[in-house]
């Protein structure tokens, strides 16, 4: 879901995903009106985008079961709404009154443990309530969003071929994610088809942005039960990957290689030094899988069981990690995605997303071998513009 502020309505736009099928309905809203009629109690997901159009844009959900605020907190100024055309830029924020409605879980033993907003690492800004007895976590109830960026604001009125930067930022572990998302949607709106090549690199791209990210993530489980040595040498691993990718797009998280209708390359994607990779990560899973504690932290722990997860609507690896074959890979028209068959665990717990993480690596590194050797990638019709790249090295060096 998705508005627009059309100066006497704001638009609410659905869309409805089946595979590769899509169909958008659009709704008006006239100012002044009532609202929408919610559809929380048959998407999960969609109570969710209610919500934030809410804050956002003021239109209210009728008959949502949980109308609480989800953007804006507490200290944002009444009846202000950040992505209305006549916004205030800068409003006056005041302090936050009334207290957050934690449900409180009361009994012997029982220990409530506050976490943030601020923490230690370099995550984003939350707070997250436990109710424990123990080591068993009775409730955790999270919340979220005390940073609003506005970054949709950002992006009215620029060009879109200016605009990869911006999506490229969005979220740094989803560079390459979020510019393909924005470079199809603008191509798709122009009515622009990229050729076969230009696919295949794009898709080699958000294979070496999972790869990474999965390395990166199979490290930091094995720190938090303890085992930080199988994280360090994950975080070596990464380390290569992030170097490599540099010397491919000219910068460590790929930025650079999408471009509308084309894609933008420095250098060629390194094979060997890819399968070397998957090799030692393999090595570390297996070696820190002997460790019991750390089967013992792992097995059982978190359980999502494909009713839930089937009924929230969930995505990604961690639907997959509950038995549900959801993979946006599946609606690639690519025909070297033809026989593509998501990684499927069934336990729902956090050794089943940690394996499904584990095997997705060997999965995109089968994937991006395949679309080198198709020689599609080596005929993107796009030259390389090496001065900009190598500006774009020394830039990044600059910064940091």
């Amino acid at each position: 879901m998705a508005a627009h502020d059309d100066v006497d309505a704001v638009r609410v736009v659905y869309s409805f995903t089946l595979g590769a099928d899509v169909v958008e309905l659009a709704v008006r809203v006239p100012n002044g009106s009532e609202g929408i009629p919610s559809i929380a109690d048959l998407s999960h997901p969609g109570g969710r985008f209610e919500r934030e159009i809410r804050d956002l844009f003021g239109v209210t959900p009728v008959g949502h079961p949980l109308p609480k605020r989800l953007v804006r907190h507490d200290n944002w100024p009444v009846g202000h709404y950040p992505m209305l055309r006549d916004v205030e830029a800068s409003p006056a924020f005041q302090p936050a009154t009334g207290d957050y409605p934690f449900v409180q879980v009361t009994g012997d033993g029982v220990y409530e443990i506050p976490v943030g907003p601020i923490h230690a690492g370099l995550i984003e800004p939350g707070h997250f309530r436990f109710s424990v007895v123990g080591e068993s976590i009775l409730r955790m109830k999270a919340r979220l969003w005390f940073l609003y960026r506005g970054v949709e604001k950002v992006f009215e009125g620029r060009q879109p071929a200016d605009s990869i930067a911006l999506a490229e930022r969005i979220s740094g572990d989803t560079a390459v994610g979020h510019a393909l998302a924005y470079a199809r949607a603008v191509e798709a709106a122009l009515g622009l088809t990229v050729s076969p090549g230009v696919d295949a690199v794009r898709l080699t791209l958000v294979e070496l942005e999972r790869l990474h990210n999965h390395v990166a993530d199979i490290g930091m489980i094995f720190n938090d039960v303890a085992y930080g040595i199988a994280n360090a040498h994950c975080q070596v691993q990464r380390e290569r990957l992030l170097r490599h990718h540099a010397q491919l797009t000219g910068h460590r998280l790929l930025r650079g290689g999408i471009t509308l209708g084309r894609v933008r390359l420095v250098g060629d994607v390194d094979l060997t030094l890819l399968a070397d990779v998957g090799a030692e990560v393999a090595n570390i899973v297996e070696m820190a899988l002997l460790n019991r504690v750390v089967q013992d932290r792992l097995t059982g722990t978190s359980v999502l069981s494909a009713t839930q997860a089937k009924t929230m609507q969930t995505l990604g690896f961690v639907a997959r990690a509950s038995g549900l074959a959801v993979d946006a890979r599946l609606a690639e028209s690519h025909p070297l995605l033809a026989d593509f068959e998501p990684i499927v665990e069934t336990d729902g717990d956090v050794k089943a997303r940690l394996m499904v993480r584990v095997r997705e690596v060997q999965q995109s590194l089968e994937l991006i071998a395949k679309l080198a050797s198709s020689g599609l990638t080596s005929s993107t019709g796009a030259s390389p513009d090496r001065s900009r790249c190598r500006w774009r090295t020394r830039s990044c060096r600059t910064s940091r």
